[in-house]
């Protein structure tokens, strides 16, 4: 994926103050400059390498469980870390009419990593009420 100039534009302009009145300007050398968003910058890509490499899910999780990692209890099925994605799922569906995840599990489903009913099953589970809920007051909403 191709790094959109005005999406990290406006990312930096979230941040930066905030980020500014804590730590001063330390944190210059952490954000873009102006002459980086002039015409012509070539931003980089991201590349994920599950894009290319084989990927079980189940595999994954019990390598990673038996290195002591557990599953935060307050997330959907669709994440690891993030308490804002159950939110942004439910966004995204009320505005799209989709889940954000359907050609990412679709492809998945193609390549043979994933069983279609598996993907199905992930697409329709129910965001977690309870991160949704502490979300939407953490926002003000």
């Amino acid at each position: 994926m191709k790094n959109n100039p005005q999406i990290i534009k406006m990312t930096q302009n979230a941040l930066y103050k905030p980020l500014h009145e804590l730590m001063g300007d330390d944190i210059n050398p952490y954000f873009l400059e102006k002459k980086h968003f002039e015409k012509g910058y070539n931003f980089p890509y991201n590349i994920s390498p599950l894009a290319f490499f084989g990927y079980d899910e189940d595999d994954i999780l019990r390598k990673i469980t038996k290195m002591g990692w557990k599953l935060p209890i307050d997330i959907d099925s669709n994440t690891t870390d993030c308490l804002l994605n159950s939110f942004a799922n439910i966004i995204h569906k009320k505005k799209y009419g989709y889940h954000p995840y359907v050609l990412e599990m679709a492809k998945l489903v193609q390549e043979g990593y994933m069983e279609r009913d598996a993907a199905l099953e992930k697409l329709m589970e129910p965001e977690n009420k309870k991160t949704v809920a502490a979300v939407k007051k953490k926002l003000g909403l």
